[in-house]
């Protein structure tokens, strides 16, 4: 699962402790009722209703006092599940990114927390519905409209640091728009570099501080969803799609997609079915 919702009442520190120490998951927590004070990476921290907290997944988080009608929902997310909202949907959110490794408290306007609370109980309720025919895309579009408000409220100098970090942020925006429109035909750097009048290696480091993610890696990645997409709902032969892909052949396809999954796209394509959840 790559992402959830919990609901922490009342003073129960174990279960702050499970839900703010998940390794692996980004938190979003928004304080519905009450307050409390906990323990931030040892910093302490005052959060009242309407308050909500950024919690990177690295952070160590302990509460140390809360009122008798603490409420908090907790909204997680997988990085993995992030990125791919950014190089699929919405590159601008990349600005963003910098500001979810920082952990952060925000003491929301009216609309601002009414509008968290509406998102977080209908995802809440998407997820249980995982059977419905658009899961996937009813899922990630209202998690974009969650992080492009996130990136609205969001002080700015803690999205953009400096001059040179816009410069950067471009650079890795309109390479990630390139890759989306061109990633079936082209697989190397070069292409991307050239398009944006700057070596490879410019691009590779620019790229890597920007997203924290190599530009090999991030063409990998739009290969092997597009190769997953096409295997779980297309019936096309691994030919095929090795042909739409680009690859020389359908062997040297299938290495391509082993190394990356460990599976063999006939073997990924007999565990996920026509139609079956990605999350």
């Amino acid at each position: 699962m790559e992402i959830k919702v919990e609901v922490l009442k009342g003073q129960n520190r174990d279960k702050w402790n499970s839900l703010f120490n998940n390794n692996g998951y980004d938190v979003l927590g928004l304080i519905t009722s009450g307050s409390c004070a906990i323990d931030l990476n040892s910093i302490e921290c005052s959060l009242k209703v309407h308050d909500s907290i950024i919690i990177n997944s690295i952070s160590e988080s302990r509460l140390h006092t809360c009122s008798d009608d603490f409420e908090c929902y907790v909204l997680y997310i997988n990085k993995t599940f992030f990125e791919e909202i950014i190089f699929n949907d919405v590159p601008q959110l990349m600005s963003i990114s910098d500001a979810m490794q920082k952990n952060k408290v925000l003491h929301l306007k009216d609309e601002d927390y009414n509008f968290f609370l509406k998102s977080y109980q209908y995802i809440d309720y998407c997820i249980k519905q995982n059977g419905q025919k658009f899961y996937n895309d009813i899922i990630r579009h209202q998690f974009t409209s969650i992080f492009l408000w996130l990136l609205s409220i969001i002080p700015s100098e803690d999205l953009l640091l400096n001059l040179e970090r816009n410069r950067q942020n471009d650079i890795a925006e309109k390479f990630l728009k390139s890759l989306k429109s061109n990633f079936h035909n082209e697989h190397k750097v070069e292409f991307y570099a050239e398009n944006q009048f700057i070596t490879p290696k410019y691009l590779s480091t620019v790229v890597k501080s920007a997203t924290g993610e190599t530009v090999h890696g991030w063409i990998s990645k739009y290969i092997i969803l597009e190769a997953k997409a096409q295997l779980k709902s297309t019936g096309k032969t691994i030919q095929q799609i090795a042909n739409e892909l680009n690859f020389p052949n359908q062997s040297f396809f299938s290495k391509f997609f082993k190394k990356s999954t460990n599976l063999t796209p006939s073997e990924y394509r007999k565990l996920c079915p026509c139609g079956a959840a990605w999350f």
